[in-house]
């Protein structure tokens, strides 16, 4: 089967055996396509490394303008854990937007505000959420929560794990899904544990220590979550029982995944992707599209938005040396050959992404709609059916 390939990019076809010609007829418009990618290396970094009053070790907080040239930078001490995802939200209603990484929150000036008595992941995606329904957020860790004064809200027996919020029962009220080494784990909006440890036949719990996705994949109305272990990536319904399952190979990092329904069909397809492919699944778990790509992955993970604005959906994924060979251009955007995919909005902006932290021009709510109520998902996007162009309402 081939696929049109357009100047500078590179086909991609559906060696799966599937029957699903829009997702099949996909090409890869790489950043740099043609131009062999230049080995990078084993990934690092290097970090500007401080210490506070007591000694604790910090690193800095900087902010960019639009054209990338410097805003201000700050000391700031994270505190435990190493390179966290950086979230934004406006967290006591008051105009001005917070930044939230790892336990720690400073104003929008990059000033400290408060940093949580508490322990988080390496690599922690902390998210905001307003749990209590006072109209202010909660900064959620996952086992435990703060109010925006940085007061504790709750705080349970779990050990430290990755949050996602969303609706996960009967009921009106968020849950907290909680993957972490001691497995797959949901909380009441209170914090009570509702339950804890769960994980698939035969996978360690601590294989589990990876960010989720949460979608209603199947499109029966509730929402399911996928997670990935590091040999298996997962969907489960909401009390942890697994639907399917399919093998991946991402035993160096901590890469979580996303799903868009690009057929616009009422089944979400799963998307993740691991140390050399990004793998495209059907509802059954089939592989319907595999696309090179090698990454040693840390927490990482496919997005999907209307990159170019022309009323299609577009796969963005990245790649680096791994292994010290690099297969795949740094920056990769999959679309469909004719432009058949549903469209998505153009915007994802955080790690802990679930599209109402963010309106589509960029500018952060005063006070952020509940996702839960809304769209029931987290890191995975808005779909927008019937539009010659993505315009979503601002939310």
């Amino acid at each position: 089967m081939a696929s049109r390939t357009k100047p500078g990019a590179t086909s991609v076809v559906n060696g799966s055996g599937l029957d699903s010609p829009i997702l099949a007829s996909a090409v890869s418009r790489a950043q740099g396509a043609g131009v062999a990618p230049r080995p990078m290396g084993r990934r690092s970094w290097k970090r500007t490394t401080w210490r506070t009053d007591d000694g604790q070790e910090g690193g800095d907080l900087v902010a960019f303008e639009h054209d990338g040239s410097l805003k201000w930078q700050r000391q700031a001490p994270w505190l435990g854990t190493a390179s966290p995802s950086i979230a934004l939200a406006d967290l006591d209603a008051d105009g001005d937007v917070e930044i939230i990484a790892g336990r720690a929150v400073a104003d929008h000036d990059g000033t400290t505000l408060w940093v949580a008595d508490d322990e988080v992941v390496p690599h922690a995606s902390t998210t905001a959420a307003d749990l209590d329904g006072d109209g202010d957020l909660e900064v959620v860790l996952g086992h435990s929560a703060y109010h925006h004064d940085g007061t504790v809200y709750y705080r349970s027996t779990l050990e430290p794990g990755y949050p996602q919020v969303a609706n996960l029962d009967a009921d009106p009220d968020p849950e907290i899904l909680v993957v972490g080494p001691s497995g797959i784990s949901v909380l009441e909006h209170t914090g009570e544990v509702k339950y804890a440890g769960r994980t698939q036949a035969g996978v360690p719990a601590a294989w589990w220590d990876r960010p989720a996705t949460i979608h209603d994949f199947d499109g029966d109305g509730a929402a399911e979550f996928a997670a990935s272990s590091a040999y298996q990536y997962s969907v489960f319904d909401a009390e942890a029982t697994l639907r399917w399952t399919s093998s991946i190979d991402d035993a160096s990092g901590l890469a979580a995944g996303t799903a868009f329904d690009f057929l616009g069909d009422g089944t979400a397809e799963a998307m993740y992707a691991d140390q050399s492919r990004l793998f495209i699944y059907d509802g059954d778990g089939r592989i319907a599209l595999s696309v090179p790509r090698s990454s040693w992955t840390a927490i990482e993970y496919p997005v999907v938005a209307d990159v170019d604005d022309d009323g299609s959906a577009e796969i963005v994924v990245v790649s680096n040396a791994y292994h010290e060979r690099q297969t795949a251009p740094t920056v990769q955007v999959i679309a469909d050959a004719e432009d058949r995919w549903i469209a998505a909005r153009r915007i994802w902006n955080q790690h802990a992404y679930h599209v109402t932290n963010v309106r589509e021009d960029g500018t952060i709510p005063t006070v952020q709609p509940p996702s839960w109520r809304l769209l029931n998902t987290f890191r995975t996007n808005a779909q927008i059916e019937g539009e010659e162009a993505c315009e979503p309402p601002l939310l």
